[in-house]
């Protein structure tokens, strides 16, 4: 799977965990409760279901992988639990601090009259659930670049979804209780897909390089090459090549200053780099276009 379709389908995915968050969450009666903790509540449930939706991409449609799914599935839970209340917990204190500002202005026949305050409050609340969510599936990754831009892109998408659903809100004020009810959908919808979407656009901004495989089961799967890069077997590795010959951790990708490099971290077993046989423990510069064959696999070496 390329690039663009790993996006896209985390597009898909947010959007589910949205209308799930959206559904699980209009079941629960919260409007007895404490403005704070429903606040908190809500943000749990949504980010419960928005995290797991998008923790599961890489395990289910990249490597294809049972095990890596369960564990993408409860890291993307617990991400979105806790950034989920975070977020929207934060949303509801600005509320209070900001909530009130009166500075309104007039924007008929869409809007009516609009106050500042409420506005900043709850574009607030939305970007800290997105940063908090992309914080947190960055960190699953365990690579410090990438957590900076999963930081940044939860940012950007909790700043425009936020931005957009706020403006449709104000559209259909008046309107009636069902159309509320279907606003709210599209909204949590909206807010998931420009997580699902943006995180992983702006993910691949953290890239050094591209693996593309070209020959072997995991054809044409491409995988960003950020810091230390293993390539194995096992799909616990960043590349993963379940091909005949390839050992569980047979090699791994560097950057260092001069440039990249790739090492063989197999026991016994070659690793070829164009017309060059790599031994147990050697290594070799790459450079762009480099073809690497380990096993029955054959990958491409691209510089972004």
């Amino acid at each position: 799977m390329n690039k663009t379709w790993q996006i896209y389908f985390n597009v898909v995915l947010g959007c589910i965990g949205g209308i799930l968050g959206w559904l699980i969450v209009g079941l629960i009666p919260m409007d007895d409760w404490n403005v704070h903790l429903s606040n908190v509540l809500s943000g749990i449930g949504v980010g419960l279901f928005i995290g797991g939706a998008i923790g599961i991409m890489e395990g289910l449609l990249v490597k294809r992988s049972i095990l890596r799914t369960i564990l993408g599935l409860i890291g993307g839970l617990i991400a979105g639990a806790i950034s989920g209340g975070l977020g929207l917990g934060l949303g509801g204190l600005a509320f209070v601090f900001i909530g009130n500002l009166e500075i309104s202005f007039l924007v008929d026949p869409l809007f009516g009259s609009f106050t500042l305050g409420g506005f900043l409050a709850r574009i607030i609340g939305w970007v800290s659930f997105g940063a908090f969510l992309g914080l947190g599936l960055g960190i699953l990754s365990l690579k410090i670049k990438r957590i900076g831009f999963s930081l940044l892109g939860g940012m950007i998408a909790g700043l425009i979804g936020g931005i957009i659903y706020d403006l449709l809100t104000q559209v259909f004020l008046q309107s009636s209780g069902q159309a509320q009810v279907f606003l709210s959908a599209v909204g949590i919808v909206l807010i998931g897909a420009c997580l699902g979407g943006i995180i992983a656009a702006t993910v691949e901004l953290a890239k050094d390089a591209i693996i593309k495989v070209i020959a072997g089961k995991r054809t044409n799967t491409e995988i960003s090459v950020i810091g230390r890069t293993t390539i194995g077997s096992s799909d616990a590795c960043d590349v993963y090549i379940p091909d005949e010959g390839v050992k569980k951790n047979h090699a791994q990708v560097l950057k260092e200053a001069k440039g990249f490099i790739i090492q063989n971290t197999a026991d016994n077993q070659p690793v070829f780099v164009n017309q060059t046989t790599l031994a147990t423990g050697a290594t070799l510069p790459l450079k762009d276009g480099d073809l690497i064959t380990i096993g029955a696999a054959k990958m491409q070496f691209k510089l972004r």
